[in-house]
């Protein structure tokens, strides 16, 4: 089994090769030995990639694989809240600059 996704991180109009993309693989070489699971995630915004191998090799280190997935995810979020506020303050400051020139 082979799977991979990629989705385009910009909005149109904006111009990078922005985006986060996964490839999963499951494999088995013969029937005498353990299957094998990778599972890479890249994450790009212009000219600087993050790139994660997740351990998806066992049962636990699936469970682990999974909980640090969540732990981004939640992350994510509070960042995504901090911007939003940030963004309030930022129009805030930028209106009273207006008013005062």
């Amino acid at each position: 089994m082979n799977k991979s996704s990629k989705a385009f991180l910009n909005q149109d109009g904006f111009h990078s090769d922005a985006s986060i993309c996964y490839e999963i693989s499951v494999e088995q070489s013969n029937s005498k030995h353990k299957p094998w699971a990778n599972c890479s995630l890249s994450i790009r915004d212009c000219t600087d990639r993050v790139n994660l191998e997740l351990d998806i090799h066992s049962e636990s280190s699936m469970d682990n694989t999974i909980y640090k997935i969540d732990t981004m995810m939640e992350y994510l979020r509070k960042v995504k809240r901090e911007i939003k506020i940030a963004r309030r303050e930022f129009e805030k400051l930028t209106k009273r600059c207006e008013e005062e020139q």
